[in-house]
This record gives structure tokens, C-alpha cells and sequence, in this order.
């Protein structure tokens, strides 16, 4: 095997050691997103391994796009080239065979995601300990941008004791999110309103709770547009490689996003998409956050999400670093996407989108399509 690219996409479950399986929507979503990372391939000789309980879903792809060999089954050779979504401790069994010396001289044709393929592959425990709300919490503290209101809270004590203080003020509407330390796409949280949680939600909670880490608390904040930026982290610095806008529904759980070919990062945005000085803003935070992840020893992508809220006294505020996703994330898959198909950097914005497939007259660049499972497109916006 020459190459091999892991779709992982249930990292979060792995670093949370979680054991429960998603429902049967959500994997059929996580199977069509493991389709999309056939776009890191560099050609049939790579492997695109989707491991279960992720589905292999019966998708095919354009023709001008890499077409990698796709399995679920356990591959019974070692890879040459290794690239993964994540970095988790089943990761650490898949190291490279050959140093980059030895490695066949063969390439994307997109530069960064040659340099992607290069990087050594974190180890599973800086995966884990990166990607914990916990660690992007005191790094946004360090930094000055975290959210009012934001804290680790271990017990149900603590966390009266937190809403008792004013913890949920800055919300305009007095509700407030806890999140699990690993989570990803709006699952493994619960918003609660002012009035309290439900009893399902108590559940939630005990059940959380029993876990050391306890849980991320913040003020569920009126959120007027959503943002993304990805980048590669390591010792030679930070490269921030693409900036988005992202649509999220009423739960804050991911849908699409808007990028523009050629937006390297957020101050290359539109401003009418994203203001000048918020714009610098979240330049600033997500060079601060991949140059942390560099100093802490990681190697490799990472994605910041940032938004606009509404505060309680009606202001429009930016949040610049809302969530840090130390691994592959949809807006670098759609970077890819872009980059494979060498879509004009005119200004013309264009849309990642999931469903039936669109009708011609969209001009759609279908990614990939699975039939009944739906598709992933690109569309000019």
C-alpha cells in the first residue's frame, strides 16, 4: 500500500473513550463526509480506509477528482504515506513504514496538502489532551478572548454555584450550553433555558459529571453569522490556508459554508461578509492558536470557528476563537475541493453543500454522490 488516509471522523467519541454508537443519521452523515476525504488522495494507489461503525456508503465521485481504493475492512498492509483525520491512540498503530526519504516522489498538484502528507502524524495522547475544550479554554484566556461566562464546572455544585454568580448573564436570553470536553458538529451538548434543565437534560448531566473532566459551561449567546479558518501547525510556524463563512442551525450543529477562492485568511474575506476589525481579530487568534499547538509539540491541520453574537444590551459583539478543532475539519476538506477542481479565485464565493443532488441549471460541482444517501456539492453563490 502506498498511501493510506484513515476517516476517523468519530475522533471525538475516541478521545472522549466513549462507547456509545451515534444514531443511524448521524452515521449515515459521518459516511458521506468520510467519502469527501477521497479529495486528499493523489491518486488509485492510495487507500481511503472508513472505519466502522462509520457506513461505506455505495458513493461515487466526478471524474476529474482523485479516485483512492475505498474500504471498511482493516487493511492487511502498512502504510508508505500516512494521513488521518486525527490523531487518536488507534492512530499510533499506523505509523509510516518508510521516512519521507524513502517515500515515492507523487503529489496532489495542491501544495499545502503535499505538505499535509508529510507531516508526521501527532500521537493519539496530544491529540487528546489538544483537543479538549478544557485546553482551547485556557488558551483563549491567556489570550484575552474567552467567551463571559466560560468555565470548566466539575459537579452539579459547581455549577449551581456558577449560576448563582452570574455565569449565564452575558446571554440575552438567560439560557446557557454545557458541552463535553470531546465533542464535535453540536453533538454531546445540551442548551438549556433559563427556566432550567429538563429531566432528560438532568440525565445528560449526572451522566457527564461522573467524568473527571467535567464539562465546558458557557452563556448560549444570540449568534448572528458563523466563521471558520483552517491552517497547518509545526515547528517551521503557521500557515493559515482558508477562510469560510459556515452555516449552523438553531443548535449551533454544522450545515455548510461559503468560501472564496483564494481567501487565505479572515482579513481576506469580503467585508461585507466579516468586518475589517473582526476580521484581524480572528487572524490574530488563529495565528495565536496554531502557533500554541506548535509550542505544545503538534504537527498538523487545525481549524478555528469564530461568530457574531448579540449581547445584553443589544450590541453586536465577535467572538474570535469559539471552538479550536485540532484535526481535519469540512472547511479543509472544501479547501480541497476547490483546489482539485481549480475553481477561478474571481471573487465569486462558492457553497459546500449536502442533500439530493442539485439540478443543472445551479452549475453544481458535484464532490460526491451516494444516491439515496445524498450528496456533497460545491455551487456558485
Amino acid at each position: 500500500m502506498s498511501g493510506l488516509i484513515i476517516a476517523n471522523l468519530l475522533a471525538e467519541e475516541t478521545w472522549a473513550r466513549r462507547s456509545a454508537t451515534p444514531n443511524a443519521v448521524t452515521l449515515e452523515r459521518l459516511g458521506l463526509a468520510a467519502g469527501l476525504l477521497s479529495l486528499f488522495a493523489r491518486d488509485s494507489a492510495d487507500v481511503l480506509w472508513i472505519p466502522p461503525p462509520i457506513p461505506l456508503l455505495p458513493w461515487r465521485s466526478a471524474s476529474d477528482l482523485p479516485q483512492p481504493h475505498v474500504q471498511q475492512e482493516r487493511p492487511a498492509q502498512p502504510a508508505r504515506d500516512l494521513l488521518a483525520w486525527a490523531a487518536t491512540d488507534a492512530t499510533d498503530a499506523w505509523r509510516p513504514v518508510a521516512d519521507a526519504s524513502d517515500r515515492p516522489d507523487r503529489t496532489t498538484g495542491v501544495g499545502w496538502l503535499d505538505d499535509l502528507w508529510a507531516l508526521p502524524l501527532a500521537s493519539g495522547a496530544a491529540g487528546r489532551r489538544l483537543a479538549s475544550r478544557a485546553w482551547t479554554l485556557a488558551l483563549a484566556r491567556r489570550l484575552g478572548v474567552a467567551l463571559p461566562g466560560a468555565r470548566m464546572v466539575a459537579d452539579e455544585s459547581g455549577l449551581t454555584a456558577h449560576l448563582a454568580a452570574g455565569g449565564a448573564r452575558g446571554s440575552l436570553s438567560g439560557s446557557w450550553v454545557l458541552k463535553a470536553p470531546w465533542s464535535a458538529a453540536g453533538r454531546q451538548r445540551i442548551v438549556v433555558r433559563s427556566d432550567g434543565p429538563s429531566i432528560a437534560q438532568r440525565r445528560w448531566m449526572r451522566t457527564g459529571f461522573i467524568r473527571p473532566e467535567g464539562l465546558l459551561f458557557e452563556p448560549w449567546m444570540a449568534r448572528r453569522a458563523d466563521f471558520g479558518c483552517v491552517g497547518l501547525a509545526d515547528h517551521n510556524g503557521v500557515r493559515l490556508l482558508g477562510a469560510h463563512s459556515q452555516v449552523v442551525d438553531a443548535m449551533g450543529r454544522f450545515q455548510g459554508l461559503t468560501l472564496w477562492p483564494g481567501c487565505r485568511r479572515p482579513s481576506e474575506l469580503p467585508p461585507d461578509i466579516l468586518a475589517p476589525e473582526a476580521a484581524r481579530r480572528m487572524d490574530d487568534a488563529a495565528t495565536a492558536a496554531g502557533r500554541a499547538l506548535a509550542e505544545e509539540g503538534y504537527a498538523g491541520p487545525f481549524g478555528v470557528d469564530a461568530w457574531t453574537y448579540v449581547d445584553v444590551e443589544g450590541r453586536e459583539r465577535f467572538q474570535p476563537l469559539g471552538e479550536l478543532n485540532v484535526r481535519c475539519t469540512m472547511g479543509l476538506v472544501a479547501l480541497a475541493g476547490i483546489e482539485r477542481l481549480r475553481l477561478a479565485a474571481d471573487g465569486r464565493p462558492w457553497r459546500l453543500r449536502f442533500g439530493s443532488p442539485p439540478p443543472p441549471e445551479r452549475a453544481a460541482k458535484v464532490l460526491i454522490d451516494t444516491g439515496a444517501a445524498g450528496a456533497a456539492w460545491l455551487e456558485p453563490g
